[in-house]
C-alpha cells in the first residue's frame, strides 16, 4: 500500500508516493531522491512471519507487549494484534498500569503491568538495545547475535522483546535505574510488504536521476537485503549505519552521503540531519 501525495513536508521538502513518482520524475528535475522506507503509516502493511522464543523465557511476548492496545496505527504494534489474534489468543483484559512511550535515543516502548506487589516491565524495540541491556551469559548472547544477523540478513524487520521486575513502574525508559537488566524474551521478524511497482519506479528513478538514496530504521543487514532486492546497491559496503552519525559533522556527513546509498538504523532526527545537509530544496522524497 502507498502513501498519498503531499506537495511538501514540514521540511519544506516536495514529497510523492510510488503510485505518483513516474509522472513527477517526468516532469521535474531533481538532484537527489530519497527513498524514504521508515514510514509508520497505516497504510503501511506487515505481517509476524517468524518469532524466536529465548531460552529464558517462553511467555507470550505480544501479549504482553500490545496488551489492550488493538487500535494502533503503527504497522508493527498491527502486525502484533493480528497475530495475537491468529493464534487465538486474547489481549489481556485489564489495562496496562503504564504505557511507555517510545523513547527515541533508547529506541524502546513498552507497558508496564502489576505482578502482586511488584510491576513487570515488558519493553520491545531495536534489538541491538534490547541484546545490550540484557543478561546474557557469553554463549546466550553469542547465539542470540547469531539469530539477530540471520533475521535481518533475509529481509525482516526484527524487534527485540525483553522484560524486568520493577519495585514501581515508570512512564519513560529514562526512568529505569542505571543497574536495571533485562530478561531477554526473544526476537519478533516482521516481514514488511512493499509495492510490487516499488523495483521499477527506482530504476525509472536512477535511469533520470543516479543519485538515489534509501533511508530506514531497520537493521543493517535487513536494509541492505532490500537495498539490494530493490536494485539500488549491489554490496553491504554501501549501507551507512546511522548511529554513527552522532560522531561526525556535517562534511563528513556530506562526503558519507555521496559514497553511501543507503542509511540504516535512521531516526526522525537523523533523517532531518541528512535533509538539512542535502538542501531540502534540493530534495524529492519518495515515501514506500
Amino acid at each position: 500500500m502507498l502513501k498519498s501525495i503531499s506537495a511538501k513536508d514540514e521540511h519544506g521538502t516536495l514529497r510523492t508516493s510510488l503510485k505518483r513518482a513516474r509522472t513527477l520524475l517526468s516532469t521535474r528535475s531533481m538532484k537527489t531522491v530519497i527513498i524514504n522506507a521508515t514510514s509508520s503509516s497505516k497504510s503501511v502493511e506487515a505481517h509476524v512471519t517468524k518469532v524466536w522464543h529465548s531460552t529464558s523465557s517462553q511467555e507470550d511476548m505480544m501479549e504482553a507487549i500490545i496488551g489492550s492496545a488493538i487500535n494502533t496505527s503503527h504497522y508493527i504494534d498491527r502486525a502484533f494484534a493480528e497475530y495475537i489474534k491468529i493464534q487465538n489468543r486474547s489481549f489481556r483484559r485489564q489495562p496496562a498500569v503504564n504505557e511507555v512511550r517510545f523513547d527515541k535515543v533508547h529506541l524502546l516502548s513498552g507497558n508496564v503491568w502489576h505482578h502482586g506487589t511488584l510491576f513487570d516491565l515488558y519493553v520491545k524495540g531495536a534489538p541491538e538495545q534490547v541484546l545490550h541491556r540484557s543478561d546474557l551469559t557469553e554463549n546466550e548472547r553469542e547465539k542470540a547475535e547469531a539469530i539477530l544477523h540471520a533475521l535481518a540478513a533475509d529481509g525482516y524487520t526484527v524487534v527485540g522483546v525483553a522484560h524486568t521486575t520493577l519495585f514501581a513502574p515508570i512512564k519513560k525508559i529514562d526512568e529505569l535505574p542505571n543497574k536495571t537488566r533485562f530478561i531477554l524474551s526473544g526476537f519478533i521478524a516482521i516481514k514488511r510488504e512493499r509495492a510490487k511497482n516499488a523495483k521499477h519506479v527506482i530504476t525509472q528513478t536512477q535511469v533520470k536521476n543516479g543519485n538515489v538514496i534509501l533511508i530506514t530504521g531497520d537493521h543493517v543487514q535487513t536494509a541492505y537485503h532490500d537495498a539490494k532486492n530493490l536494485g539500488i546497491i549491489s554490496s553491504i559496503d554501501q549501507v551507512y549505519d546511522s548511529r554513527h552519525m552522532n560522531v561526525i559533522n556535517d562534511n563528513e556527513l556530506r562526503d558519507a552521503i555521496e559514497s553511501m546509498r543507503v542509511f540504516a538504523r535512521t531516526t526522525s532526527q537523523t533523517n532531518k540531519r541528512i535533509f538539512d545537509v542535502l538542501g531540502t530544496e534540493n530534495i524529492t522524497i519518495i515515501d514506500m
